[in-house]
């Protein structure tokens, strides 16, 4: 009965934008920065850095990677340390095993693993980029195949607390609205209750927009931008703007 509920408050990684408990998808083209921006995501999890936007910022916390297309000692670590991130705080799942058998992660076959993963170490964020390198066996242009897919990663995120954010490649079909952009089915934005684009700036190609694409749990919030830069051994990472942007 509703009336025994005890009502919550929502809990925000990124106000507005990521909530914790929550599935939430950041969708783009492929080469503009996605797995750069959740890199600057962890490491500021990791260290207790506040977001674009905030000066405040929640104590640092781990943080568990699912990244089945970059390097985790070419491409990740340098990143990462270059972003300023804690790496003791960060755990990249590479495998599963079974006895002797090894295979590869599965959404639909080991969440119950990654479950105990992100509780043991007390994540507050998981990545899974890109999602649909996880989803095998799921049709993903069916959306009822899609919302059961994702039934457990999102009854993980509700049950662990922490933000699970999945990131998602754009469809060719540069002609429809941005809600309908990401690949597969409608469903995989109708399950995420927020929704991020990432995409070029339309006047700078070189700087990049980070939009709310879907919003149920809050109002729209505004956009960023950032560049990306190297440091002094060529590493790139984000360099966020100062000031919101009315990009949409």
């Amino acid at each position: 009965c509703l009336a025994d509920v005890v009502e919550e408050p929502l809990r925000w990684l990124w106000p507005g934008r990521l909530c914790l408990g929550k599935f939430n998808l950041l969708d783009g083209d492929p080469g503009d920065g996605k797995s750069l921006f959740t890199i600057d995501l962890a490491a500021r999890v990791t260290t207790g850095r506040p977001l674009p936007g905030f000066v405040t910022a929640a104590e640092p916390a781990p943080v568990v990677f699912l990244a089945a297309e970059d390097g985790i000692a070419d491409t990740i670590k340098p990143r990462f340390s270059a972003a300023g991130g804690d790496p003791a705080l960060v755990h990249v799942i590479t495998g599963t095993r079974r006895g002797e058998q090894e295979g590869f992660p599965s959404l639909t076959k080991d969440t119950a693993a990654l479950t105990a993963l992100v509780r043991r170490v007390g994540a507050r964020l998981v990545v899974v980029d890109p999602v649909m390198s996880y989803l095998g066996g799921v049709d993903t242009h069916r959306d009822a195949e899609v919302r059961q897919g994702l039934g457990p990663l999102v009854a993980m995120a509700g049950e662990t607390g922490a933000c699970v954010l999945a990131v998602r490649h754009l469809s060719k079909a540069e002609a429809k609205a941005a809600l309908y952009r990401g690949g597969g089915s409608i469903a995989f934005i109708g399950v995420a209750r927020g929704a991020l684009m990432l995409a070029r700036h339309p006047e700078d190609r070189s700087r990049r927009v980070v939009a709310v694409s879907k919003s149920n749990l809050a109002a729209e919030a505004a956009s960023w931008v950032f560049s990306v830069v190297t440091d002094a051994k060529g590493r790139p990472f984000v360099s966020w703007e100062p000031h919101p942007s009315e990009l949409t």
